[in-house]
């Protein structure tokens, strides 16, 4: 593992194993999960040694699964922090090469970043002059 190389400080290490999904839509959200869960389960057991630094960061604009119901949406939220993600609220302004950049400033250093933003409207359908569903659709 890069983070096992010698000379390597522990804050480097933290930002090389941090994971960072971007878009708090079913496929981010599903991500993250899965993706604790493996670091849970195996990466843990298997290199006991960088327990203390992987984690994972899901990055969502407002609610995750804004598109679906309350109750499933608590759910899924109270599932993701039981299983170790960490959930920021926030718009991603910036990307760098070690660390992304959101519209309040905060800086989130990362050494996977994973982008699952959803698909809006394309400039067409935006400039169309018909009543439009939150989001951009046509309704």
């Amino acid at each position: 593992m890069l983070s096992d190389v010698p000379g390597v400080t522990e804050e480097e290490k933290s930002r090389l194993l941090h994971c960072v999904v971007v878009g708090g839509g079913p496929t981010g959200v599903e991500f993250s999960g899965e993706l604790s869960d493996f670091i849970i389960r195996d990466v843990h057991q298997r290199y006991a040694h960088v327990k203390n630094y992987i984690h994972v960061t899901l990055i969502a604009a407002n609610e995750i699964l804004s598109s679906f119901d309350d109750r499933l949406r608590q759910y899924a939220t109270k599932q993701l922090v039981k299983s170790g993600v960490h959930l920021v609220r926030g718009i991603v302004k910036d990307v760098q090469p070690e660390k992304i950049i959101l519209s309040d400033g905060t800086a989130v250093p990362y050494g996977l970043l994973v982008w699952s933003t959803g698909v809006g409207p394309s400039p067409f359908v935006k400039n169309l002059e018909l009543p439009k569903a939150p989001g951009g659709r046509i309704s």
